[in-house]
């Protein structure tokens, strides 16, 4: 399997999978989807700074941070735009929380000596971007209730694991307090993701089978 930085390269000289050059379209060289590899440059810098377990933990502290950030953001849209209202009041609920978290995770990256700002999470901001797409959704409001947490799901599935690395790694780091907190927040959300299922399963889904008939 090509490593990223050879993929990078790959894309960079216009090497095809064959190994052939491939000639550039009229006007691509003026697409930004033509230079969608530059974006990585910056993320394998700050990448690269990462020399030992404890820093890669503050990395992932850092994304997370950013993350929820733009989470909470996320969940008061989707708590708007939700008929059903027991979706809606755990969207907000769930905002709350996440802005408990995020405030959290900020004092412990200052207790690491770190700044809050250095890593972002851009595959956290890709789940998100379709969680926005769903908004649009034109159908019945059941179908968008529908549509809403299932793209959130995704988000929470990915919290679960993002917080379960974190946990690991202080508990190997002996931050016990700590792994305990991300270990809590990870179980939360694995329920959350439950209580979702069943909300969905129960009424959202059949609503919506029902009315798009």
């Amino acid at each position: 399997m090509a490593g990223l930085g050879y993929l990078v390269w790959r894309m960079a000289s216009g090497k095809s999978e064959e190994g052939e050059t491939k000639q550039p379209a009229q006007g691509s060289q003026t697409s930004s989807s033509g230079r969608w590899w530059q974006n990585l440059l910056p993320h394998m810098s700050e990448a690269s700074r990462i020399d030992s377990l404890e820093a890669l933990y503050v990395a992932e502290l850092q994304e997370l941070r950013h993350a929820d950030g733009e989470l909470t953001a996320l969940l008061s849209r989707l708590a708007k735009a939700a008929h059903n209202d027991e979706l809606a009041k755990r969207l907000r609920r769930h905002e709350g929380k996440i802005e408990v978290q995020r405030r959290r995770i900020s004092e412990i990256i200052q207790q690491c000596g770190a700044s809050a700002r250095t890593h972002k999470d851009d595959a956290m901001r890709a789940l998100e971007a379709e969680a926005h797409k769903m908004l649009k959704i034109r159908g019945d409001a059941s179908l968008r209730d529908a549509a809403i947490i299932a793209s959130f799901q995704r988000i929470v599935h990915y919290r679960i694991a993002t917080l379960g690395t974190i946990a690991a790694y202080a508990q190997l780091l002996g931050r016990n307090a700590e792994a305990s907190e991300f270990a809590e927040w990870s179980d939360a959300e694995g329920k959350l993701d439950h209580d979702l299922t069943e909300l969905a399963e129960a009424t959202i889904n059949r609503t919506a089978k029902q009315e798009g008939v």
